[in-house]
């Protein structure tokens, strides 16, 4: 039943209140669609075809226990999607509308399910950062010394450097997680690991650049006491191609969201610092604003 009642949204699509659409006239989408997909079916299996046919309309008629359990669960789903969302999305949009599902939800059964929810739901909400953060993302490609630089930065300031390039590192060594062989593999071959969350708040970026020669010299030097995977000649030269191919997009992304500043980072590392003090002054003096 459940899967003759997904059959129908996923031909005609996910209709929701907010896309305008009348409940009538959802319905009769959802069942033309059904009857369609019997119209392909019934030559080949005729039973099956009234079947799906009975199926959603006994969902939709909503008598049975069977239909007002699955009705129930296609409610509690819906919450529960909507606080994912919210979750994933930082708490960017506030989805409480669709716990008015609750009301939906009649079988006994979940009402356990719904408690639960709703006090996930409660204590995300409450755990949300009023004030929004000040983000400075420092780019560079390999060896222009991203991490010498930001361990800089939060020495001289309240800050708190989070490496994704570390955390990948430390997640290949927990021996629980069922990503580590996936992100050694993304790594020693320069793929870049798919984003999934979405962050808010002010953004401002710094761009580190220096010569290639620079950065080969520096990588090869670190290459001899790193002990990282991706700290050899193979993979040294696949980061800088990948570097050159997929940052000029990142760095339009982030120019189109804030001050963006490109810092010479061929010096040493106490001059490099300097020219970056300057920027880091500035948007802590931005930011407090």
């Amino acid at each position: 039943m459940a899967l003759a009642h997904d059959m129908g949204e996923a031909i005609v699509g996910d209709i929701t209140p907010s896309d305008g659409v009348p409940r009538d006239e959802k319905l009769l989408k959802e069942r033309l669609a059904l009857a369609y997909l019997a119209c392909l079916i019934r030559p080949v299996n005729p039973s099956f075809a009234d079947e799906i046919e009975e199926l959603w309309s006994e969902f939709e008629a909503g008598d049975s226990k069977a239909a007002q359990l699955v009705r129930s669960v296609d409610a509690l789903e819906c919450m529960h999607q909507a606080v994912v969302y919210e979750e994933r999305s930082q708490l960017v949009k506030d989805l409480g509308e669709f716990m008015e599902l609750e009301t939906k939800v009649t079988a006994p059964e979940l009402r356990d399910w719904v408690k639960c929810l709703k006090q996930e739901r409660d204590s995300l909400w409450s755990s949300k950062v009023t004030q929004d953060l000040t983000f400075l993302f420092v780019l560079g490609g390999p060896g222009v010394g991203k991490g010498t630089q930001c361990a800089r930065i939060t020495q001289d300031t309240s800050s708190v450097h989070i490496s994704v390039g570390d955390l990948l590192r430390e997640e290949t060594k927990a021996t629980s997680s069922g990503f580590a062989d996936f992100i050694k593999d993304s790594i020693r071959n320069s793929v870049i690991i798919p984003a999934d969350f979405s962050i808010r708040g002010k953004f401002f970026t710094i761009l580190l650049k220096c010569s290639e020669e620079v950065q080969l010299y520096r990588l090869n030097r670190r290459s001899e006491s790193s002990g990282r995977i991706d700290d050899n000649d193979d993979s040294i030269k696949k980061r800088l191609r990948t570097f050159s191919q997929e940052n000029l997009k990142i760095e339009k992304h982030l120019q189109s969201k804030g001050p963006f500043w490109t810092i010479d980072a061929n010096g040493s590392v106490d001059d490099v610092y300097a020219s970056i003090k300057v920027v880091v002054d500035k948007i802590t003096k931005d930011a407090s604003q």
